[in-house]
C-alpha cells in the first residue's frame, strides 16, 4: 500500500504515532490509536449524555506513552494495577484518559464502561484484524466509529425528546451531526479529537472559542453570582449576606450604597473562584427582587432615603384609605361600564383595580408625600426613581444609564401592560411626577458597559429581568401554556399566555414576561406569600430539627391523622385574596403526633399550589402543557409528588439551583450572539427529577374539599388589616 505524500512542513499523523518504531510495527500501533482513540473520544460524549459530567482529557502525549507502553496493548487498561506513569490507580473498566469531573471540577472518580464495552466486538478481535494490515484496520474503525456516532445520535434525540422539546429542526440537526462524524471518520486523521461544538463533554483546558457569562441576581437578604459557560455549566459562585435594616415597626430598607458594594464584591469573587480574569467574561445579566426602589438626586447622586423593599408596611393605611375611597371606586365602576360596552380586556383588568403594600404605588405615595424635597426637586426635573436594577445600572455605569426594562417594569404598579407603556391613569390618581421614571428597554439588549472605576473592569451589561421572570426564562417556559412554580419563601406559578396580557378577575397578575426585539411574551402570575417561612416556621417550634427530614417524617404516616393546616402568615392570595385570613391547624386529638402534623403543614403548601393552579387554568382557559419547579421548598420529595398526584399532571424539577441566575444568563447570552436562539437553550437544560401522577385522585379530592372547608374557617379572622 502507497503511503500518501505530506506536504513540506506539514506533519503526518501516522509519523507522530509511530516515532522510532520499525514501518510496519508502526503501521499496527497507529491503526491501534485509531481505533482506541475512537472509543475514547466517544466515550467522552456518552459520559456527558448518561451522567451530565463533564469530561477533561490528558494531553496527546500522555496518551501516545500509553500506547507505546509494552504494558498496553489495546489502550484500555482493565485490570488494577500498580499506578501508571501518569499517577492513577485505575479500577476495573476505567478509561485512562478519561477522568469525571463534577461542573465545579472535583474529581468525582472514573466511568464504568463495562456494559459500553460489552456492546462492542471483542478488541481483541480487532488487535488480531489489525495483523492483517493498516488497511483492514482502518476500515474496522470507520464502521465501528460510524456505529457509535448513530447510536450518539439516536441517544440524543431520545434524550430531547424525554424534555418534550424534540423539533423537526432538532432532528434535522441530528442527522446532519451524524453525517458529519462519518464523515471525519472516513476523512481525518484519527488523532483529531472532536471538536468542542460537537462533544460538550470535553474540557475547557483546552478550548479557544470558550465564552463565560456573569450573571447577578440581587434577593432580599442574599446577593448571589454565577459564572457560566456557553454549555450552561457553571464555572464559579459566590455569595453575600446583606443586612435587612427596620428603622421603625413593619419597615424594611437596604442601605443604597453597601447594596451596589455588595453586588461588585460577589462579581469580583464569583471571577476569582472561576478561575478567570476579568477579561475573559463575555457580558453580564441582573436578575433582582421587584418592586423594591429608591429616588435619588440626579445632579448629586444622592439618595433622598434608603431602598425600600417590597415587604415594607408604612403604607398600609395609604392602601386601606385608597381602596375604599369614593375615587377608586367611581374608577372600578366606570371601567367595568366601559368593559360592558367595548369589551376590552383593559377596561375589565382596571374594574377590579385594588393597591397593595407590596406594588410601588403606594409606598411611592407615601414618599412623596412624608419627604417634600423630593416634590420640589422633581418640579426642578432634578429627581430620579428607581427599583434596584436602575439604581444599580445607574451606579455601575457611572451614572450614564437610567433604565429598566419592561419585566421589571411591569412589576411596580405603575405599567400599563395593555398599552405598553407607563400608566398616565395611576401616575394621575396619585400625582406622581412621570418625569421620574426610568426609560424602558428590551430584557436582553445593551444596558451600556459597567465603568471600570466604579466596578474595577469593563464588561457589557447585556440582560436585566425580575427575578420570577428570569427564573421562568430559566425554565425555559417559552411555549404558551408553559407553567413555571418557583417556592421559596412564597411559592410563584407563572403561564406564559403569549403575546397578549390576561385581564384577571380573581386576583392573577398581567406581567410582562420578557421583550427580545419583536418578541413580546406576557405572562400571568398567582402568588403565595407563605411557603418557605412555614417550613422555617415547622423547624423553630421542634417539630423538626432540620428542615431537610420533613419528606421522610411526612412519609411515616400513612396520612396525617384528620390534621389540616391553612398557612396565612401573611393572609390568603389568590384565588381567595383574603388578608385578615389566620394560621389555623385543625383536627388534633390526643393521637396527633408531630408526623401528621408535619405532613398537615406540607400537604398545605401542595393544595395552594393547587388552588393557584385551578385559577390559572380556570381564568385563562389555556391548557397548561409543562410544569416546571424549582427553589429550596422543591427539593422536598414529598410535597414535589403529591402536586403531581394534584394536578394529573408531570412535573419536572430542574437540577440548578438558581433558575433566576441562570435565566438571566441566557438572556445576556442571546444578545452577544452565544447562543443563537432560544431553541439552542433547550439541550442545556438538566432536569434533575421528573415526578409522574401515582395516586388515586377521588381519594386526593375528598382531601382537598376538607382543606377548602378549613380555609373558609380560617378566612375573616382579624377585624382589619394585620
Amino acid at each position: 500500500m502507497m503511503e500518501k505524500e505530506v506536504p513540506d512542513g506539514q506533519e503526518n499523523p501516522s509519523v507522530r504515532l509511530a516515532q522510532n518504531v520499525p514501518s510496519a510495527e508502526g503501521k499496527q500501533k497507529e491503526a491501534s490509536a485509531v481505533l482506541n482513540k475512537t472509543v475514547v473520544d466517544q466515550i467522552h460524549g456518552y459520559m456527558e449524555l448518561y451522567s451530565g459530567l463533564e469530561v477533561q482529557t490528558r494531553t496527546d502525549e500522555v496518551f501516545t506513552k500509553q500506547q507505546n507502553s509494552s504494558e498496553v496493548d489495546s489502550g484500555i487498561k482493565l485490570s488494577n494495577e500498580p499506578e501508571t506513569e501518569t499517577g492513577v490507580k485505575l479500577p476495573d473498566g476505567a478509561i485512562p484518559e478519561a477522568v469525571a469531573t463534577s461542573p465545579g471540577g472535583s474529581t468525582g472518580g472514573f466511568f464504568d464502561v463495562q456494559e459500553f464495552l460489552m456492546s462492542i466486538e471483542s478488541l481483541d478481535d480487532a488487535d488480531r484484524n489489525m495483523e492483517t494490515g493498516c488497511g483492514d484496520a482502518k476500515q474496522e474503525t470507520d464502521i465501528r466509529r460510524e456505529s457509535i456516532t448513530r447510536r450518539e445520535s439516536i441517544t440524543r434525540r431520545e434524550s430531547i425528546t424525554r424534555r418534550g422539546t424534540i423539533t423537526k429542526q432538532e432532528c434535522e440537526e441530528s442527522d446532519t451531526r451524524q453525517n458529519s462524524y462519518t464523515s471525519k471518520a472516513k476523512n481525518e486523521p484519527s488523532s483529531v479529537p472532536i471538536s468542542a461544538t460537537e462533544n460538550k463533554a470535553v474540557g475547557d483546558s483546552w478550548r479557544t472559542d470558550e465564552q463565560y457569562i456573569l450573571a447577578i441576581d440581587v434577593g432580599t437578604t442574599n446577593i448571589r453570582g454565577h459564572v457560566y459557560t456557553k454549555y450552561g455549566r457553571l464555572k464559579g459562585s459566590a455569595s453575600k449576606q446583606q443586612k435587612l435594616l427596620q428603622p421603625q415597626p413593619g419597615w424594611f430598607e437596604l442601605d443604597p450604597h453597601m447594596l451596589v458594594d455588595n453586588v461588585k464584591s460577589v462579581a469580583h469573587d464569583c471571577i476569582s473562584a472561576s478561575g478567570l480574569q476579568h477579561h475573559q467574561i463575555t457580558c453580564m445579566g441582573f436578575t433582582t427582587m421587584r418592586a423594591t426602589f429608591i429616588t435619588w438626586d440626579s445632579e448629586t447622586g444622592q439618595p433622598f432615603h434608603n431602598l425600600i423593599t417590597w415587604q415594607d408596611l408604612r403604607a398600609a393605611d395609604y392602601v386601606t384609605i385608597w381602596n375604599k375611597s369614593f375615587t377608586l371606586r367611581t374608577l372600578n365602576a366606570g371601567a367595568k361600564f366601559l368593559h360592558v360596552l367595548m369589551r376590552k380586556t383593559r377596561h375589565l383588568a382596571a374594574s377590579v383595580l385594588k393597591f397593595t403594600s407590596k406594588h410601588v404605588t403606594m409606598r411611592l405615595l407615601w414618599v412623596l408625600d412624608n419627604i417634600p424635597e423630593i416634590r420640589k426637586r422633581a418640579s426642578e426635573g432634578k429627581v430620579m426613581f428607581g427599583c434596584i436594577e436602575t439604581w444599580l445600572l445607574w451606579k455601575l455605569t457611572g451614572g450614564k444609564q437610567h433604565v429598566t426594562d419592561y419585566s421589571c417594569a411591569s412589576s411596580t404598579g405603575l405599567y400599563d401592560p395593555f398599552q405598553m407603556e407607563w400608566s398616565s391613569i395611576v401616575c394621575g390618581l396619585l400625582n406622581i411626577p412621570m418625569s421620574i421614571l426610568p426609560n424602558i428597554l428590551d430584557t436582553s439588549g445593551d444596558f451600556g458597559s459597567t465603568d471600570s472605576e466604579v466596578f474595577g473592569f469593563v464588561v457589557p451589561i447585556t440582560a436585566v429581568i425580575a427575578d420570577q421572570q428570569g427564573a421562568m426564562f430559566g425554565q425555559c417556559c417559552f411555549e404558551v401554556g408553559d407553567v413555571k412554580c418557583t417556592m421559596g419563601t412564597g411559592t410563584f406559578l407563572d403561564l406564559n399566555t403569549g403575546s397578549k396580557p390576561h385581564a384577571s378577575i380573581a386576583g392573577l397578575y398581567p406581567l410582562i414576561g420578557w421583550k427580545i426585539g419583536k418578541e413580546l411574551v406576557f405572562i400571568a402570575e398567582g402568588q403565595c406569600a407563605d411557603t418557605g417561612n412555614i417550613v422555617e416556621w415547622i423547624r423553630s417550634v421542634g417539630l423538626l430539627t432540620d428542615v431537610a427530614e420533613s419528606s421522610d417524617l411526612a412519609l411515616s404516616v400513612p396520612d396525617s391523622g384528620g390534621v389540616v393546616f391553612v398557612p396565612a402568615f401573611s393572609g390568603l392570595q389568590a384565588p381567595f385574596n383574603d388578608d385578615k385570613a389566620v394560621t389555623a391547624m385543625f383536627g388534633m386529638n390526643p393521637g396527633t403526633t408531630k408526623a401528621h402534623m408535619v405532613r398537615a403543614i406540607l400537604e398545605s403548601l401542595a393544595f395552594r399550589f393547587k388552588a393557584l393552579y385551578e385559577t390559572v387554568l380556570l381564568e385563562t382557559k389555556i391548557p397548561l402543557s409543562h410544569v416546571r419547579v424549582d427553589g429550596g421548598v422543591a427539593n422536598n420529595d414529598f410535597l414535589v409528588q403529591m402536586m403531581s398526584d394534584l394536578v394529573d399532571q408531570k412535573i419536572d424539577r430542574c437540577h440548578h439551583g438558581d433558575m433566576s441566575c441562570l435565566g438571566a444568563a441566557f438572556l445576556a447570552g442571546l444578545s452577544k450572539g452565544v447562543w443563537k436562539d432560544k431553541e439552542e437553550l433547550y439541550t442545556l437544560q438538566q432536569c434533575d427529577k421528573v415526578f409522574e401522577p401515582q395516586r388515586n385522585w377521588p381519594w386526593l379530592k375528598i382531601l382537598y374539599h376538607k382543606w377548602e372547608n378549613a380555609v373558609h374557617r380560617a378566612q375573616n379572622w382579624y377585624p382589619s388589616s394585620h
